[in-house]
């Protein structure tokens, strides 16, 4: 008991010791001992004699490195907080009750759309109203409204129809607005293309409204050098000139003997408060929804004309029916070694009674 009472306070002095030794870290000898044995039993090199003063050396440099990181991690922004950012200028927008303002009414329309299946969804339809009325107020528009939306690969597009003091007054010497009218039931529209009319100019040929003459810069360049008039005759091109204004639709030539336009109501469940919908065949993407005397026209689509169906390959003929098999033609399997030693011990014993068949015959013969 002595001698292990004696070995105890040894080991008691020494590690005293040891826990004095230390450095500036205010790490002891005895826990820095610890750590690099720690080390190698986890990590158990196969040169720890070798590695004891690298693994000493990593042990301490874990000691220096700081523990607070005074360096803060950049914020990571989301997508959405960034187009937050970016929309943000269209709702700090400050608008007087008492001014007029130049632009539809944006959610009666987005209310109207969704009847008829399309649209853009609430949000996206308020923000575009937002971004009109910014619009208006910039350039002192006198009417602006959405147009529609345009998809492409390049982008998506949001598409604006505008008008000036000119354009209005151009267009109420088209039109005649008529205060009497009441508007035409939505069974009526459904029911008769004769119902609905253009209010604006057809798309001509050129892919415009308003015809061009494409040889109008050209017969100015021989003008000036033509000697004579013929010349000039020769280049005139005859312009070319849509349907009037407010023609029915009945009135539309068909497209790849399809109709150029489709009717259809918003709901059957409920037809008192159904909406009529247009859709254009011709267009994929323009509709029209009417609703007494509440209209309005949007394109929703890729800019592209319809232009037929697509090329399908013809079906394919049905397979031949196979041919009626029989003995004949039906391949067999081919024997194996033993079925064809079989086969020649079986024709042998068939030999040696026929021929003592022959030899009983001949006998008998003889008698």
């Amino acid at each position: 008991m002595d001698q292990e009472n004696q070995m105890m306070q040894t080991a008691i002095s020494l590690k005293s010791f040891l826990l004095k030794q230390g450095n500036k870290s205010n790490s002891s000898l005895y826990e820095h001992l610890t750590r690099v044995l720690m080390r190698i039993i986890d990590e158990r090199p196969q040169d720890s004699v070798d590695m004891i003063e690298d693994i000493s050396l990593d042990v301490k440099r874990a000691l220096f490195e700081s523990k607070q990181n005074f360096m803060q991690d950049l914020p990571v922004t989301r997508a959405a907080e960034r187009l937050a950012k970016q929309q943000s200028f269209l709702f700090t927008q400050e608008s007087d009750p008492e001014d007029p303002l130049p632009l539809p009414n944006v959610s009666e329309i987005g209310f109207f759309l969704e009847q008829a299946g399309v649209g853009l969804g609430r949000e996206e339809l308020m923000k575009i109203f937002l971004a009109l009325k910014l619009l208006v107020d910039s350039h002192a528009l006198q009417h602006c409204r959405l147009w529609g939306t345009q998809v492409s690969p390049q982008g998506y597009y949001k598409v604006v129809d505008e008008e000036g003091d000119e354009d209005e007054e151009a267009s109420r010497d088209t039109c005649e607005v008529n205060p009497d009218f009441e508007g035409i039931p939505v069974a009526n529209m459904v029911d008769s293309f004769t119902a609905w009319v253009h209010h604006i100019q057809h798309i001509l040929m050129q892919g415009r409204c308003t015809w061009k003459n494409p040889a109008g810069k050209k017969q100015e360049e021989s003008s000036a050098l033509a000697e004579d008039e013929e010349l000039e005759a020769s280049e005139e091109v005859e312009p070319e000139v849509g349907p009037p204004l407010l023609t029915p639709l009945s009135e539309d030539e068909d497209i790849f003997d399809c109709p150029p336009w489709t009717i259809l109501s918003s709901t059957k469940l409920i037809s008192q408060h159904a909406v009529a919908v247009v859709r254009s065949n011709v267009w994929p993407g323009a509709f029209t929804y009417a609703s007494e005397k509440a209209f309005e026209n949007i394109y929703i689509g890729w800019g592209q004309k319809y232009s037929g169906e697509g090329y399908s390959p013809p079906v394919p003929p049905l397979p031949e029916k196979e041919y009626m098999g029989g003995p004949e033609i039906t391949e067999d399997v081919d024997p194996s070694w033993s079925d064809e030693q079989e086969q020649e011990a079986l024709a042998k014993q068939v030999e040696e009674l026929e021929d003592m068949d022959e030899d009983d015959d001949e006998d008998d013969d003889q008698q």
